[in-house]
């Protein structure tokens, strides 16, 4: 029997200048980590800083780039031309692509953030851009979407690599999306909550959605928020549950 993989991903680097040391705690949980890359959230010296600790500790790494629109954390959908969507990921992947080049590493993985995520799972025109982007600056990195959206279709028909991704603090609507931000359950912020529906993702491939039922849920790579309330406990917990529940962690890189 083929043991069980996964990935652990955290998003970072979406502090202010020089609190990065939440981040580097988490790093530690993790097997991958996405770092904003200046347009909702990012600096220079942060990101250079979470690229050599990723890289010194075997981590893969990853873009975060979204919506530039850090007074709502990229969080708001902003409506973009094609061409001006184009000029703003070329710009934010091709500046942390030069910083893992500098330190002496490799993309790993682009991941969307917040908005821009959501509008690229629900919009082939979004989503073919974002993949024309990564295609153009770094074609060998993995592409992170929800499983079964049009993200997803849209990057593997353009030959791309992608990986389904599944949230441990996040709380499913029964269609299989996010519960909204601005609903109260939103978020599970209990560690035991956390590290139960890791463990029920990666191995029972299924979620307990809002208000009951079996989601069926299949992922390469699971995600902890970095700012989510107990972040840490919450990545500690959900490492700890699936390492009991004999899941081998491994960057995305390592799965093939």
């Amino acid at each position: 029997m083929t043991a069980l993989r996964c990935d652990i991903n955290v998003d970072a680097g979406e502090t202010p200048v020089g609190s990065v040391e939440h981040d580097l705690k988490l790093l530690k949980h993790a097997t991958s980590i996405s770092i904003a890359c200046g347009g909702h959230a990012g600096d220079t010296q942060t990101a250079r800083t979470l690229i050599e600790h990723a890289a010194a500790l075997e981590r893969g790494i990853g873009a975060h780039p979204g919506y530039v629109d850090r007074a709502n954390f990229g969080r708001r959908a902003i409506l973009l031309s094609p061409a001006a969507l184009r000029s703003m990921l070329d710009d934010q992947l091709g500046w942390l692509c030069d910083l893992c080049e500098h330190a002496g590493t490799v993309l790993q993985h682009v991941k969307p953030h917040g908005a821009l995520y959501h509008a690229a799972a629900t919009s082939a025109e979004t989503a073919q851009v974002i993949g024309e982007a990564t295609a153009t600056i770094t074609p060998a990195s993995v592409l992170l979407c929800l499983p079964g959206s049009i993200a997803a279709r849209v990057w593997q028909d353009m030959g791309l690599a992608v990986a389904n991704e599944a949230f441990a603090d996040r709380r499913y609507d029964a269609g299989g999306g996010l519960r909204p931000r601005s609903t109260p359950d939103a978020l599970l912020t209990s560690p035991r909550e956390a590290g139960e529906q890791a463990v029920s993702i990666v191995r029972d491939r299924a979620v307990r959605p809002h208000g009951g039922g079996r989601l069926t849920i299949e992922a390469q790579t699971l995600c902890v928020h970095s700012d989510t309330p107990g972040a840490l406990a919450i990545a500690a917990q959900v490492r700890t549950s699936l390492e009991a529940a004999g899941v081998r962690l491994t960057p995305l890189s390592a799965q093939d």
